[in-house]
């Protein structure tokens, strides 16, 4: 009975792969228009050729293509033509050669794919209840798939350093830096909103041409509950050399889009140090990373006596309502000097994480709470013990929502990478013993984003073999369960890849990352695989 219900869906299945194929319109009686739809890819997504890609766009694009063949021009034109107007992105392949490979692959894999499940399916009620959870596994993986949506901002080639940022009410924003035209005419921070299918009104925040630009400290934004905003980014000071750069911050009345104001900056003078690493939390206040005040230590002071050269401290800012600043003050006295900080708020206050910097060079990760302005006393978070001589340049992520809030980052204390993650469940005073949240090969960079109190989505990028990196993303629960991860993009195993972020978005998932310039997606929230692991804490 289950073979032939299976037997059933798979003929179904092709069924409607051959009705898809066949609706190609002009190009089924036409080779040559079949064989140029091939060789250009959609506009809209940049996911799939035009022979099966299915939008407004792909269809303006084909009318065009269909105008210059009527008009007589040759393919050499027609692609020149599409480079010009759209750059060598627009190819199916470098070469213009994709072919209709590309327009069968997508219903072969499915095929392929509905296949393996359906087999592993029936082998699992051969073998009974213990094989079930691998069957389950591999169908929730592929159905996640096959949900999945492309849909990159406006980034230009070569943008770089994502984020995603959701409001109070719900709204997700994602933002990005772009190079101004050639070499040394600056960079622009840009902006847009996610309206469910699409980023929509992209607007500047700020241009500058002495932009400290770097794939690890990186600008954000953050939405305030009255609905205005908070930006930064890097800025060199004046004859400032490799690294003597401050952050600027602007801000934007509720509103009012396009209308950024600076409405802060620190320490941006300095030409041979740097403040930076930020991070917003409740679009009234932030962390970030400086020099000591004065060339004092201050704070929460580890001690010894090496020369770490650029000492840096943690600082938490807090603004007022017209964004003005109203305090700033030294947290922790010697942190790691080149990690991300990450920062949420809960009903207990703002709980701050950190790659911390300790006796015998110890780079564990560190919290420290703010309750009404006032810091209690910083805190191993949990002791990794990985003793590295310098900035491993990666630091922690935190998403917190009522009372549970999440941590993870990567340790690789032992020689071993493993990607951490601890919880709290009440808010934020104690967090248990972290679970291991990897593959097994993790390159770190992780994310966190709240579905809700008990369950969140880390993003990370995972290595496959020697020379492949894979940006993945898995349900993780407050309890310790994982679920089964997927892959959502390949990337590049060096800094060029970035950071990925993820952001829940009503009853969708947001994951920004970067290929060569910014890239995004989405998928239902749904068809992420549920938890189902078993817990498993690991030191």
């Amino acid at each position: 009975m289950l073979r032939r219900m299976l037997l059933r869906r798979l003929l179904t299945l092709s069924a409607s792969v051959c009705v898809l194929r066949a609706a190609s319109g002009k190009a089924a009686a036409n080779p040559r228009l079949s064989r140029l739809y091939s060789m250009f890819i959609a506009p809209c997504c940049w996911r799939e050729n035009l022979t099966v890609h299915q939008s407004p766009k792909a269809d303006e694009l084909r009318a065009e293509i269909d105008g210059y063949v009527q008009q007589g021009w040759s393919d050499q034109q027609i692609q020149d033509k599409l480079i010009g107007a759209y750059s060598r992105r627009i190819l199916a392949l470098p070469e213009g050669t994709q072919g209709h490979v590309l327009s069968w692959a997508p219903w072969v894999a499915l095929l392929s794919g509905g296949a393996f499940v359906s087999w592993v399916i029936a082998r699992s009620v051969r073998l009974g209840a213990t094989a079930k959870p691998m069957a389950c596994l591999l169908l929730c993986a592929g159905v996640a798939l096959g949900q999945w949506k492309q849909a990159d901002p406006p980034a230009k080639p070569g943008g770089g350093m994502p984020f995603l940022t959701k409001s109070p009410k719900g709204a997700v924003y994602i933002s990005w830096i772009d190079a101004e035209g050639g070499a040394g005419q600056g960079h622009a921070l840009r902006m847009a909103e996610w309206n469910g299918t699409a980023w929509v009104r992209p607007e500047t925040i700020a241009r500058g041409k002495r932009w400290f630009v770097n794939w690890a400290d990186f600008p954000a934004v953050s939405v305030a509950n009255d609905g205005s905003m908070l930006a930064h980014w890097l800025d060199r000071a004046p004859n400032g050399g490799t690294y003597g750069y401050g952050v600027r911050v602007a801000r934007r009345e509720p509103g009012a889009q396009g209308a950024w104001r600076e409405v802060a900056a620190f320490h941006v003078n300095d030409p041979k140090d740097y403040a930076g690493f930020l991070s917003f939390v409740g679009g009234r206040s932030a962390a970030y990373l400086a020099p000591p005040a004065g060339g004092q230590q201050g704070g929460h002071h580890h001690g010894g006596d090496e020369d770490h050269g650029h000492l840096k401290t943690l600082r938490v800012a807090e603004f007022g309502a017209a964004g003005e600043v109203v305090r700033d003050v030294e947290i922790d006295g010697d942190v790691c000097s080149c990690c991300q900080t990450a920062s949420a708020m809960t009903p207990s206050g703002m709980v701050i994480a950190y790659r911390d910097h300790l006796p015998g060079e110890i780079r564990d990760i560190s919290i420290v709470r703010v309750r009404d302005g006032k810091a209690g006393t910083p805190e191993v978070l949990h002791r990794d013990g990985w003793q590295i001589n310098g900035c491993p340049t990666e630091g922690p992520t935190i998403a917190a929502v009522g009372r549970t809030a999440g941590i993870a980052w990567t340790t690789r204390a032992g020689g071993v990478s493993r990607l951490q993650l601890a919880w709290s469940q009440d808010g934020g005073e104690k967090f248990r013993a972290p679970v291991r949240a990897d593959d097994g090969n993790p390159l770190g960079r992780p994310h966190l984003a709240t579905v809700d109190a008990d369950q969140q989505l880390l993003v990370w990028l995972e290595k496959v073999g020697a020379t492949s990196v894979e940006v993945r993303l898995r349900r993780v629960g407050a309890d310790g369960r994982l679920g089964p991860s997927f892959k959502v993009a390949s990337v590049g195993t060096g800094r060029s890849a970035g950071l990925p972020k993820v952001a829940v978005h009503g009853d969708q998932v947001l994951v920004a990352w970067r290929e060569d310039t910014v890239r995004a997606g989405w998928l239902p929230l749904s068809s992420v695989p549920s938890l189902v692991m078993r817990k498993e804490v690991r030191p």
